[in-house]
């Protein structure tokens, strides 16, 4: 059975039900603004052993925790009751989930800056407990549903990611209190990174877009038996990669675990190459189009990071290596994802919230009238090349550039968001 392209309003949908999704979505943009402020005035982040201390860990944790991962849970809510086409078994679970959430991840950021171990445990604690209301609040609305898609499995795998994600932030917090095994210290960072940046991110993007792309493509009749395939392989690869981490089997057994990832990549790039050829619209939107030319450039990027591996594994211990890695795909590939995802699924959900019941009854405007496509996609555009311009120059160990970049890629990021926010004024 094929995947049905729908919208991105579920079953029963009343403007109450666009609340919960809307409060995660609306803290994410004022985290991310935070973020961009902190980039443009906090010094430079990613110099030399900066992106280890507390300051460069908080104003990652900023965009992972406050933009990124609120970001997604509010995705989640929306999407999810349009999957199953259930509505979610909690409202008030869901506005549970959000406060503790929200103030664990405030307080782990506070932790971070200041440098307190105690702090964070006790908002790591606040967050995993938000975490887990979140899953099972999740996993009752998806067990109403009769039908198990690859879409459901990618998104239940990306919540087992998460998961796992916080309760190895949460240790490596115990460990730093009270130095409990301090020799699989880097082994539990390894995994955190590893489990948050691709177990709980890819997953939850590969699963979005199978169900959005075909609706912005609309496309109808394309094949997805490969889907499924795409998740086992990179199942693959996480469980390969981290049991390397803590048992240090050797450089040949992390080198087959990059290429499983590779190869599930590729395969999901393959799919999208085959959705388009069923695609019945030419343009899905200009930020969608520069999120598929952002993934053709990881998978290239991807490709040369293997190969320089092979030929000198000594780059794997190198922190600028690492760390232009960290940003080319964090603030490359997923920020550019979400970033171009959300310039069509936000004046979508306000176009709903705002306009859905006076449709025929009076004036409204269109999609087209709520956001100008061309400025997305410039704007977007210049984000992309000032991350990679940020990750060329941490790799070459250039600071002042490095730092120029990071100052314009907070700038890009808050007149892209400007433009987005434009949206709201329609009402």
């Amino acid at each position: 059975m094929n995947i049905t392209t729908g919208t991105l309003v579920g079953k029963d949908q009343t403007k109450s039900n666009f609340y919960l999704p809307f409060s995660f979505i609306i803290t994410s943009f004022l985290s991310l603004f935070v973020f961009s402020i902190f980039l443009i005035v906090g010094g430079p982040l990613f110099e030399g052993a900066t992106i280890r201390s507390a300051v460069g860990i908080g104003a990652v944790h900023l965009f992972i925790l406050g933009f990124a991962t609120t970001l997604a849970m509010g995705a989640v809510y929306q999407l999810v009751p349009v999957v199953t086409n259930e509505t979610l078994y909690s409202i008030r679970l869901g506005v549970l989930h959000y406060f503790l959430f929200t103030t664990g991840s405030i307080g782990i950021l506070i932790g971070f800056f200041q440098f307190h171990p105690l702090i964070i445990i006790g908002s790591s604690i606040l967050a995993v407990t938000g975490v887990v209301i979140f899953l099972a609040n999740i996993f009752l609305t998806i067990k109403k549903a009769n039908a198990f898609t690859s879409i459901l499995f990618a998104t239940i795998s990306s919540f087992v990611y998460l998961l796992l994600t916080v309760v190895s932030g949460l240790l490596m917090g115990v460990n730093f209190a009270f130095s409990l095994f301090l020799t699989h210290h880097s082994s539990l960072l390894a995994t955190h990174i590893w489990f948050g940046f691709v177990g709980w991110f890819l997953f939850l993007i590969v699963g979005f877009s199978f169900k959005m792309l075909p609706m912005f493509y609309l496309a109808h009749g394309y094949p997805i038996k490969l889907q499924k395939w795409i998740l086992i392989v990179l199942h693959l690869s996480l469980v390969v990669i981290t049991v390397n981490f803590f048992l240090q089997l050797g450089f040949v057994v992390l080198i087959c675990g990059l290429g499983l990832f590779l190869i599930a990549l590729g395969l999901y790039r393959f799919h999208i190459y085959q959705i388009q050829q069923k695609k019945f619209k030419r343009n899905p939107g200009k930020g969608i189009t520069l999120t598929v030319y952002a993934l053709d450039a990881f998978i290239l990027f991807v490709v040369i990071s293997i190969g320089a591996l092979f030929f000198k594994p000594s780059l794997f211990q190198s922190l600028s290596f690492l760390t232009a890695i960290s940003v080319l795909y964090l603030f490359g590939w997923v920020g550019v994802t979400i970033l171009g995802y959300l310039s069509k699924i936000v004046p979508f959900l306000w176009w709903t919230f705002c306009f859905g019941e006076r449709v025929g009854k009076e004036d409204v405007p269109s999609l087209h009238q709520m956001i100008d496509e061309q400025i997305i996609f410039y704007r977007l555009l210049f984000l992309s090349i000032m991350v990679i311009l940020l990750a060329s120059s941490i790799y070459f160990q250039l600071p002042m550039l490095a730092f120029i970049s990071q100052v314009c890629l907070g700038l890009c990021i808050i007149f892209y968001f400007a433009h987005i926010l434009k949206v709201f004024t329609y009402s």
